[in-house]
């Protein structure tokens, strides 16, 4: 999508198929109906539509890449995530180029997602450059004392920060971050591949 106007544009990667439609129209609403302390004024703007069509009783999840800024040639040029999970529950994507795998668990089940076991609610990013792992753990919702992680491979532990214990093992690493009183804010441990 690009807006001559203002020299903004945003791609849109879509990660499966799709039917998606688009649409740029005018839109008619009043100010209050996007924010309630607004007043009630009545205005039209035109307003960029993508919606994805799902028929009734099927239970697909629809996946894409915002890319902020991209051109159409740097958006074709994007190379797609690969989706690990995507549910109600849990939502996970890993890039291979990047080294990234990225997590978020909407429940206190155990799930797994690519080589993670995580068990709690909260988010997990994995940055892998071939050496060493460092493993982001959070939990911006508050709620969760502890999250667990387990990230299959042979570890050695670099360091951990207060509040995230990381325990190396014959074929994974364990980790168990305490995030209670942390106010979403990440626990890092770095670990070396050996």
């Amino acid at each position: 999508w690009h807006n001559t106007s203002n020299g903004t544009q945003v791609g849109y990667r879509f990660l499966g198929a799709t039917d998606a439609h688009l649409r740029l129209g005018p839109v008619t609403g009043a100010l209050n109906d996007v924010r309630t302390p607004n007043p009630a004024t009545s205005i039209t703007r035109q307003v960029f539509e993508l919606g994805c069509t799902t028929p009734a009783g099927r239970t697909d999840a629809h996946a894409w890449m915002l890319l902020p800024g991209a051109t159409r040639d740097q958006t074709r040029a994007t190379r797609p995530v690969s989706v690990l999970a995507n549910s109600t529950v849990a939502q996970a994507i890993a890039h291979t180029g990047l080294g990234l795998t990225m997590a978020t668990i909407w429940d206190r089940r155990a799930h797994h997602v690519g080589d993670l076991k995580i068990k709690g609610a909260g988010s997990v990013i994995v940055h892998d450059d071939g050496d060493l792992v460092r493993v982001a753990i959070s939990n911006p919702e508050f709620d969760s004392a502890t999250i667990q992680v387990d990230l299959s491979g042979q570890f050695s532990v670099v360091s951990s920060d207060e509040g995230l214990s990381a325990r190396a093992k014959p074929n994974k690493c364990e980790l168990v971050a305490r995030t209670a009183g942390a106010q979403g804010a990440s626990l890092v441990a770095v670990l070396r591949r050996r």
